[in-house]
């Protein structure tokens, strides 16, 4: 019990600190390895883990190591590498720890959802109300110092964590039902009073993800429907950046508009292509295009940011110059075959537990074209515990429903 807690603890105490996050997992899963029950619910776990899923893993591992001969600091490229592979083994443990407990997974679920309205609430609070609340939680007392980006990363989580609010409304009833859909309210709110953008692009990604799955057990129709309101939602969000946003003047050529993609991403990305272009085949070195000299140079338009200020800000870019067209091609058919082998779980089985996971996995992948490094600890390890609690409550709808679900 105290393992599906905790589980569910994790990712919406981002606000707490990214440290908290970590702790609540690493003790969620030394609450497994105690209480006995592992070897029982690890039995037979290795024969539903996809092969090639796993040959893929380890194929994008093997395809990111040669850029460690020109690295400019090779231990840090390995250790965020191999970081990687050992939060993906952690999902796995998690996931496999659940079993096809329903008693467990609604633990967990109704534990999202109370931290995720709660904390929420709070952000919320802080940036609308006063700025002490957040800062009293990050134990520097009562300040009044505005909050700029800090809730950005709570924020950054609402297209993961709205499929698993969403998952939760269809599967409870009376008060936690209810509290599924505030919480559901309450990061949309917060995704706006935040004016995360990538966020934004995160949940229409969700949401085309979503209208294919459908399309998938729908008629033409129905499907068509839920494209337009897909289009609809693009089109408003659209509407609301170009009316809000303010432009600064400029006389620099940008390929994109600004209150679109604002001046300093373009920037950050053109850099990087032209990193690219210099160490195609297999990149200059993971986790390392900020120690580069060139990226220490003041950005045009700007007194102080650097032309890389930690990473460029999409993992698309990030992975492409660190990595080369090797590991880039081998991590974009690992994401392809995991999009795919969703689709066929969903539409087989119709398990709304698994269209949740097909959203938080378009959610993650579209706002990651704009926010944070690929190679954020926390960042990642959010979305793989989001991934393993769905695709457990997945599994244990198969179970549920004779065992279709568990073998998709």
């Amino acid at each position: 019990m105290a393992f599906a807690l905790l589980m569910g603890f994790a990712i919406p105490a981002l606000i707490l600190g990214r440290s908290v996050l970590a702790a609540a997992v690493g003790v969620a899963l030394i609450c497994v390895l105690l209480s006995g029950e592992l070897r029982r619910r690890q039995k037979g776990v290795l024969d539903d883990i996809p092969r090639l899923g796993l040959a893929l893993v380890l194929l994008t591992f093997l395809a990111w190591l040669p850029n460690l001969v020109n690295s400019l600091d090779p231990l840090r490229s390995f250790e965020a590498a191999f970081r990687t592979i050992v939060f993906i083994a952690i999902a796995v443990l998690a996931w496999s720890s659940f079993g096809t407990d329903n008693t467990l997974i609604s633990y967990c679920r109704r534990s999202l959802i109370v931290c995720g309205v709660v904390c929420a609430l709070l952000g919320i609070a802080a940036k609308l109300g006063h700025p002490g609340i957040y800062w009293v939680m990050h134990l520097k007392g009562w300040r009044d110092v505005p909050l700029l980006t800090e809730l950005k990363p709570l924020s950054a989580l609402a297209p993961m964590l709205i499929p698993a609010f969403a998952w939760s409304v269809c599967k409870e009833r009376g008060i936690w039902q209810r509290l599924a859909i505030i919480a559901i309210a309450c990061f949309l709110i917060l995704l706006f009073v935040t004016y995360n953008r990538a966020a934004m692009a995160g949940l229409l990604g969700a949401g085309v993800c979503v209208a294919v799955a459908v399309g998938t057990r729908r008629s033409v129709r129905q499907s068509l429907i839920i494209g337009l309101g897909v289009i609809v939602a693009a089109i408003a969000v659209v509407v609301l950046l170009k009316v809000t946003k303010y432009v600064p003047p400029t006389d620099r050529d940008l390929l994109l508009p600004l209150w679109l993609i604002d001046r300093e991403r373009q920037i950050i990305w053109e850099f990087t292509w032209r990193v690219f272009q210099s160490y195609p085949i297999a990149g200059l070195g993971i986790n390392t295009i900020n120690l580069i000299p060139e990226a220490s140079a003041i950005m045009p338009f700007s007194a102080a940011t650097h032309i890389i200020p930690g990473h460029p800000h999409s993992w698309f870019f990030e992975i492409l110059a660190e990595t080369g067209v090797i590991g880039t091609l081998s991590l974009l058919t690992t994401v392809c075959w995991l999009m795919v082998r969703l689709l066929r779980m969903y539409a087989q089985t119709g398990s709304v537990a698994c269209l949740a996971a097909i959203a938080a996995s378009g959610g993650y992948w579209a706002s990651g074209l704009f926010n944070f490094s690929f190679w954020s600890a926390w960042w990642q390890m959010s979305y793989f515990v989001i991934m393993a609690i769905l695709l457990a409550g997945h599994r244990a709808h198969g179970h549920a429903g004779g065992g279709r679900a568990a073998e998709a």
